[in-house]
């Protein structure tokens, strides 16, 4: 492709097999210069919406310092507004990378042979409503996430060459072992934790 890379968001949003056969052998790079925008916008809106209704969330005790006018007095305030959006402009990409991944490992044991960089590149495309919607209470999170599961499915069938059921298969399967995972480990953790501090049984 030739335009800009932002200017590929409204395909991948609305017709994302035909984005994904036009992304299917540019490098990896593009990918990321499409999304890094995306993601700082996300950041400086869902930090903003976050401060305007709950900012005892992000500064607990200090959020009358970040309420009223307190928000333009402190300098201090500001610099943290901006290390906390840099911070999770940092934590979405590792998200999204460590995410790609773990969803590679599903996509591998069901055909897809085309490389992680096409799995990250799917993933990285399928983030788009989400970044663009997310920051939205509610509503827009659970939206942009049921888009871009569609998008990661159209993403992995057109990157990887498999059928839409292998794709839809891997992210289900991604997405629930992972769901099981995040609730067992905990319990193993602290299960012989709880059996050690209450001593022996009577």
């Amino acid at each position: 492709m030739t335009d800009c890379p932002l200017c590929r968001i409204p395909r991948f949003l609305l017709k994302p097999r035909e984005a994904f056969q036009e992304a299917k052998n540019e490098p990896l790079s593009v990918a990321a210069f499409t999304l890094i925008p995306l993601v700082v916008l996300f950041s400086v809106l869902f930090t903003g919406i976050s401060v305007l209704l709950s900012p005892g969330i992000l500064f607990g005790p200090l959020a009358p310092l970040v309420t009223g006018s307190g928000l333009l007095a402190s300098g201090a305030t500001l610099a943290a507004l901006l290390v906390g959006i840099l911070v999770l402009v940092i934590l979405c990409l590792i998200a999204m990378v460590v995410k790609a991944a773990w969803l590679h490992l599903f996509v591998y044991a069901l055909g897809g042979r085309q490389g992680l960089d096409q799995t990250v590149k799917a993933v990285f495309y399928a983030a788009i409503p989400i970044l663009l919607l997310g920051w939205i209470p509610l509503v827009g999170l659970i939206a942009g996430a049921l888009w871009a599961i569609v998008i990661l499915i159209f993403g992995i069938e057109v990157l990887h060459g498999v059928s839409s059921g292998r794709a839809l298969a891997a992210a289900f399967l991604a997405w629930m072992v992972g769901f099981l995972l995040f609730l067992v480990l905990p319990l193993l953790f602290f299960l012989p934790v709880r059996v050690v501090t209450s001593g022996p049984l009577p």
